[in-house]
């Protein structure tokens, strides 16, 4: 993971240019004048609504184009596997190691699903427009290597 972070820092190049940063700052900014001039009618609101769902299953076209990305979606999703397995694992040791119980475990659940969606929807967001998809990809590797050495250095 650590030889990853170090490629991801100086080999991956800046998916966002600079032009396309400014254009998609610009076309926010009329979408958002748009907005405010626009009524809030039933119909506007179901568009929005609908447009808002649909846009990420019309993304996912994006994982069958090509062999590359087929694979990459294996093993994001192997990846989360063993994310998942992570997690049980330590629902395990919690439960022995601290005496979580049922209120306790499904706190924990509930945090940590209310946290992934916040991450995902607002931090994940502002991440990628401040910094942009490079940026944001280093720090994931950063943190994952955190994570990872955590659990190197843990004595039991």
């Amino acid at each position: 993971l650590l030889l990853n972070f170090a490629f991801a820092i100086w080999c991956f190049p800046e998916t966002l240019p600079d032009s396309a940063l400014m254009e998609a700052e610009s076309h926010r900014h009329q979408q958002h004048q748009n907005q405010a001039h626009q009524e809030n009618t039933f119909l506007n609101c179901l568009q929005k609504t609908i447009r808002i769902i649909w846009r990420p299953i019309k993304e996912l076209s994006i994982l069958n184009r090509s062999y590359i990305f087929r694979l990459l979606s294996a093993l994001a999703f192997f990846s989360g596997m063993v994310g998942s397995a992570d997690g049980d694992l330590f629902l395990y040791y919690a439960v022995d190691y601290f005496d979580f119980d049922d209120a306790d475990v499904s706190f924990m659940y509930t945090s940590l699903g209310v946290l992934g969606v916040f991450v995902t929807t607002v931090v994940l967001k502002i991440l990628t427009d401040y910094l942009g998809e490079r940026w944001v990809v280093i720090i994931a590797f950063a943190f994952g290597v955190i994570n990872n050495m955590i659990y190197g250095f843990a004595q039991s």
